[in-house]
């Protein structure tokens, strides 16, 4: 059954970014390894850079709505 669903998210636009690493390489860049962490754009292009992205899902309530519609 193929049927079409009409609906829009509204909500933060954050994401996770699943990216294969070491623990060496998370202090490096200064993460915290035992919590969440909000990065800003200078941190998300040098990783990005550096390192291939693995998985990329949503992140947050609406994300998980979103993905539970589907």
């Amino acid at each position: 059954m193929n049927q079409r669903l009409d609906v829009v998210g509204i909500g933060n636009a954050m994401v996770d970014a699943i990216i294969p690493s070491s623990k060496e390489e998370v202090e490096k860049h200064k993460i915290n390894r035992d919590s969440m962490n909000l990065i800003d754009e200078l941190l998300k292009n040098k990783l990005n850079q550096d390192y291939e992205i693995g998985e990329i899902i949503g992140g947050g309530s609406l994300g998980n709505s979103m993905f539970g519609i589907i």
